[in-house]
């Protein structure tokens, strides 16, 4: 197993968890939640190892970690969660990448990371061959689809910068609920369930967009309940079906989706935030007519 350049030693310091477990709206408290005690596991873009820790110290898995930045990597490593962390580019380390590890893991996790890919697909086609037969994949990726993104690209506007929540680094992939089905169903991983974080209408802005926009779009854009999901987590296994019944079968349970989605709590509570703001915008809208309405009649006086 020489591909590996960094190799994580056990360190005694007392263990806080770096991620916060009460935190239900969060992709890496559902990751964790899926991955099983004493599993093996892969976490592609590790960074500074927060999930790799937490499943370490509080279920006793074997964690091995990737990522492409120095001192990302060093952090990992000392905090001693990591059986090894290998510094590889996604991007361009394609040949016999961790080869030595073919059919050795329980789990592989890709946190948030697939839509900073140039060739995403070509990425998960190399890691299924180091999956055990009934090993899985978990994969969480930000909905380019809010609604605070449609409703900026309808004014003519987008905000695409690192303090973009949903497409921050600038993405090389964009992934919605309508092309997640065939995306993984190309590559012949099959859906076995899917969950979701949710964001506000707002996302990390406020409501000018929205204001600016006739009622029956702002409408249209909250009647999607996807409209409020600010990620998709996504539990995937190999398959032996064709690719056409693997798309069938990913597509049912995106097509099934908007009524788990609106069972949510969190839904709920966004909707309801929504709605509030729906009515301030057409107050506003409102306000707004009338001002000019009266300035109109005053001119023609």
């Amino acid at each position: 197993m020489g591909n590996s350049l960094l190799t994580g030693k056990k360190n005694s310091k007392k263990f806080r968890c770096p991620i916060d477990m009460t935190e239900k709206n969060n992709s890496d408290t559902i990751l964790f939640t899926q991955v099983k005690n004493l599993a093996t596991v892969l976490d592609v873009g590790c960074g500074a190892g927060n999930l790799g820790i937490a499943l370490n110290k509080m279920k006793s898995c074997k964690v091995y970690g990737i990522d492409n930045s120095i001192r990302q990597i060093a952090a990992a490593r000392s905090s001693g969660a990591y059986e090894e962390v290998f510094n590889i580019n996604l991007d361009e380390n394609y040949g016999k990448m961790l080869d030595d590890y073919n059919d050795f893991f329980d789990c592989i996790i890709l946190g948030n990371t697939l839509q900073h890919l140039k060739n995403p697909q070509l990425l998960l086609g190399k890691l299924k061959k180091l999956l055990k037969d009934d090993g899985f994949m978990l994969i969480s990726v930000p909905n380019f689809a809010h609604a605070s993104t449609k409703a900026e690209l309808l004014n003519n506007d987008f905000n695409y910068g690192y303090e973009n929540v949903f497409l921050n680094m600038q993405p090389s992939k964009i992934f919605t609920g309508k092309n997640l089905p065939s995306f993984l169903s190309d590559i012949n991983l099959r859906i076995e369930n899917l969950k979701f974080t949710y964001k506000n209408l707002a996302g990390i802005k406020n409501t000018r967009s929205y204001s600016k926009l006739p009622c029956r779009i702002i409408n249209y854009i909250f009647s999607n309940p996807h409209s409020f999901v600010k990620e998709y987590i996504i539990k995937t296994q190999k398959s032996d079906l064709t690719t056409n019944e693997i798309f069938d079968i990913n597509k049912e349970i995106f097509d099934n989706s908007p009524d788990e989605i609106k069972k949510s709590f969190l839904y709920k509570e966004t909707f309801r935030d929504a709605k509030r703001k729906i009515d301030l915008i057409k107050r506003h809208n409102f306000l707004i007519f009338l001002n000019s309405c009266i300035m109109k009649k005053k001119r023609i006086s």
